[in-house]
């Protein structure tokens, strides 16, 4: 056990537990770890989740300070628009920097480790001066880099040359340099950051991993396989957010291509912007062999992902540097073959090509991801290979223990020098 009473680690992220958006698995699985080992946890967040919206009402507000697993929860107000429109996505945001940074001006103290993740965007910006005059130690944990993701989707008129965005990556270059540590999940993020002229001394890859405990599924134990009548079927899917930084028409088409495949089911389990336009599109195609379904809870994430027999991932153009698809993690956890649709420059091509338990293709090569797609439906011996390569990863190098080792090295660092 760590003796940690006199200085604690303080991670800051819009959403935790309960919540079961990527970020705040990632976070809730860390966060719940540390404090067995011993470690003073303190988890500064919004009261509302992932997938609120305004008519859900008070009911849905989350408790404003509760102990979960020994982690000290403190959860600040927010606005509650909810994702779908833009404004109403800025003035949350807005809402929630200004009572965080409030927050954390009164919880931080000197030699705490603040670990400030990037939801909201430019997060570490904003808490970087208060975190300085507190004298706290700042880490960044980068799980996508702003302004160049919203450039790439000219979200707010956004572009690379713009005005605006050379301000806001100066910003959040200047929040990087304040930080004793920044924390990249791929090795092409962490080259992007040293190219921006931030010391690679201060940078630290740790890739994600697979939600803690989420084991593959065999399909005759599948209990929501059963129950969504997919037991014959050969499922390809595609579980998580499907937002602006993914192309979802190459699905829509894919669907389309094995409509008359009475074998083949396509199945969509999530939310987001692109999954609205996805199912819209599906409609309008008269398309009976697609199913879409909600998030799944963490008691049945498992399940969820073991019941896609393919699963699909994909990335918008220009992107690879800046975001790596958290899903892939829990598809490696599953053991599941995928399909990833995206620049060939991407990690996930890397951990693809490097462990052959699936095929990454441009998204201008639809007539090879058709082929491919349909001799893995036949469970081929190119399926059967991959799915036994996928099992054998899926407690390797992406496993949540292997992080969780280097998250304690990174701590043990920082404690020695602050001691």
């Amino acid at each position: 056990m760590h003796n940690n009473n006199n200085r604690k680690i303080v991670f800051v992220n819009r959403y935790f537990y309960p919540d079961h958006s990527a970020t705040s698995q990632l976070l809730s699985d860390l966060a719940f770890e540390l404090s067995a080992k011993g470690y003073s946890v303190l988890l500064l967040c919004s009261n509302r989740r992932y997938d609120d919206s305004v008519d859900l009402g008070k009911g849905n507000v989350l408790s404003s300070k509760e102990t979960i697993n020994g982690v000290s929860v403190e959860r600040v107000w927010s606005t509650n628009f909810g994702r779908s429109v833009l404004l109403g996505r800025l003035i949350d945001y807005f809402s929630f920097y200004c009572s965080i940074l409030l927050r954390v001006s009164l919880r931080a103290k000197k030699g705490d480790i603040v670990v400030v993740k990037t939801d909201p965007p430019l997060l570490g910006v904003f808490l970087a001066p208060v975190l300085a005059i507190k004298k706290a130690k700042q880490v960044n944990w980068f799980q996508d880099l702003f302004p160049e993701v919203a450039s790439q989707l000219s979200v707010l008129g956004l572009s690379d040359d713009g005005y605006l965005a050379i301000v806001l990556r100066s910003l959040r270059d200047w929040s990087c340099r304040a930080a004793v540590l920044n924390i990249a999940i791929s090795a092409g993020m962490s080259s992007y950051l040293a190219q921006r002229g931030i010391s690679q001394s201060t940078i630290k890859v740790i890739p994600n991993w697979g939600p803690k405990g989420v084991k593959p599924v065999a399909l005759r134990d599948n209990s929501l396989r059963r129950s969504w009548s997919l037991d014959e079927k050969f499922v390809v899917g595609y579980s998580g957010n499907l937002g602006r930084a993914h192309d979802w028409r190459w699905m829509h088409d894919l669907a389309v291509t094995f409509s008359d495949r009475i074998d083949v089911s396509f199945v969509f389990i999530g939310g987001g912007a692109g999954m609205v336009l996805l199912k819209a599109e599906c409609a309008a195609s008269n398309l009976t062999n697609v199913m879409f379904m909600p998030y799944q809870s963490r008691l049945h994430l498992a399940d969820s992902l073991s019941v896609i027999d393919l699963h699909l991932v994909t990335l918008q153009a220009g992107m690879s540097d800046f975001i790596v698809p958290s899903k892939v993690y829990g598809i490696i956890a599953v053991g599941r073959p995928f399909v990833f649709v995206g620049d060939r420059s991407s990690e996930v091509v890397r951990i693809l090509d490097e462990n052959g338990f699936g095929r990454a293709f441009e998204l201008d090569n639809f007539d090879d991801i058709k082929d491919y797609v349909s001799d893995m439906s036949l469970r081929s011996a190119t399926y059967i290979q991959a799915e036994k390569n996928a099992s054998q990863f899926a407690s390797d190098k992406y496993s949540f223990s292997a992080a969780l080792a280097q998250w304690e090295a990174v701590l043990t660092e920082l404690r020695l020098e602050i001691t």
